[in-house]
């Protein structure tokens, strides 16, 4: 656990080298970011972040890809985003990102494509989930409430298009707008217009999101519109 009034920085763990376990990072009035954890070896099973006053960026190290039960950050009112989680990829048990005011995307968790449930509340700022588009399979419920202008939710479109899965309740509400899963899929602004499609064309995009190693999921109006 690093928790401490006085703590500044994370400079005297740089000599660690390997992490297992749990990592809770919370109380701390003056961290300001995490960055002496980056010669780590990482085997997590739960990353909690909460209540860090002055907590401005979460840039983990390259070695973290996954967590294996629950990501939990709550209450570090300067958080801005999440781009420090970029590499992760899988979280097994509960995602949780809860009030934080100045949040305004979470598009650091785009790399994510499983996740055993998701919770989402309370981030005054936050007004889209396109961060959540790359999550193919969510094993447990999913629930997004309390996000005072979150009006975009075309980031789920993925995981109710075919192929996706979401196992448990599905809970959306007292956002700006609830919409519901097939009010996702009937959503022309999740649909990429056929003019915004690259002269590459069909193919040439598909070659394309292979050779990334991509998974690029989007339809075209002139389809949906032709029946």
């Amino acid at each position: 656990m690093i928790s401490g009034a006085d703590i500044t920085n994370l400079g005297a763990l740089s000599e660690i080298t390997s992490v297992e376990g749990a990592l809770y990072i919370l109380y701390n009035e003056a961290l300001t970011n995490l960055d002496g954890l980056g010669g780590v070896t990482w085997t997590l099973d739960d990353l909690i972040i909460w209540q860090n006053d002055v907590l401005a960026s979460v840039d983990l190290p390259a070695g973290l890809t996954s967590v294996n039960d629950d990501l939990d950050l709550f209450a570090n009112p300067l958080l801005t985003n999440l781009d420090g989680l970029q590499r992760i990829t899988s979280v097994g048990g509960r995602l949780h990102i809860g009030s934080h005011p100045l949040l305004t995307n979470i598009d650091g968790l785009g790399a994510i494509t499983s996740m055993g449930s998701v919770l989402i509340r309370n981030n005054d700022a936050l007004t889209n989930v396109d961060g959540l588009g790359g999550i193919t399979h969510v094993g447990a419920g999913l629930s997004i409430s309390s996000n005072a202008v979150l009006d975009n939710f075309c980031g789920l479109f993925p995981l109710f298009d075919a192929g996706g899965q979401q196992d448990g309740p599905y809970a959306v509400y007292t956002n700006a707008t609830n919409p519901t899963k097939a009010d996702i899929l009937a959503d022309s602004d999740c649909f990429i217009p056929a003019s915004h499609v690259p002269s590459l064309g069909l193919a040439g995009m598909a070659v394309l999101s292979s050779a990334l190693g991509l998974a690029i999921h989007w339809k075209l109006h002139t389809a949906r519109s032709s029946g």
